[in-house]
């Protein structure tokens, strides 16, 4: 892979290009096995309790980097970021992180610059919720369908995840 502060910052000098509307992604490697940062940060950023800690802050200056430079920009004003991640971390640090459900929290959150967009959510919210809820956030009045729910919209529905572990399905609710 190509480390994330040079990935993440070349696709910020892309973004200045694209026209709006657009929707992009960027998948982030660093924190992930084997958990390495390049050679120029080494010494350089905390050792935490796990290999992955120095990972996390090297990850998170490049996207600080990220937004120090384009928060001016007229696209990064007008745009709804999400932060997920696509699986928990391997370093299971306490107990309740080894077993279900908790095995199967992860980090996520959206930032939208100058908007009310803020606090927490406190309800089981699935990767499935991202797109309903992008498009509450956008206003969308089209119809659509989804297995998800938009987390702020959608308070009839019963918030669900569903996964896969031990050849059984789980579905949990709260």
């Amino acid at each position: 892979g190509i480390w994330d502060e040079k990935f993440i910052g070349y696709m910020g000098e892309e973004l200045q290009s694209v026209q709006e509307p657009f929707f992009a992604t960027i998948f982030t490697l660093t924190s992930h096995h084997p958990f390495v940062i390049p050679k120029e940060y080494e010494g350089r950023l905390q050792e935490g309790l796990t290999p992955n800690h120095k990972c996390v802050e090297y990850v998170d200056g490049a996207i600080e980097q990220f937004f120090a430079r384009h928060h001016d920009e007229a696209w990064f004003k007008n745009t709804i970021f999400v932060f997920v991640a696509d699986h928990v971390s391997s370093e299971k640090m306490t107990e309740v992180f080894r077993r279900s459900p908790g095995d199967y929290h992860i980090f996520g959150f959206m930032y939208a610059p100058d908007s009310a967009l803020f606090g927490e959510h406190r309800q089981v919210v699935s990767q499935m919720d991202i797109m309903p809820t992008l498009l509450g956030l956008l206003g969308n009045e089209e119809p659509y369908f989804a297995f998800g729910r938009d987390i702020f919209g959608e308070h009839e529905s019963e918030p669900i995840s569903i996964n896969y572990d031990s050849n059984m399905f789980q579905a949990i609710t709260a």
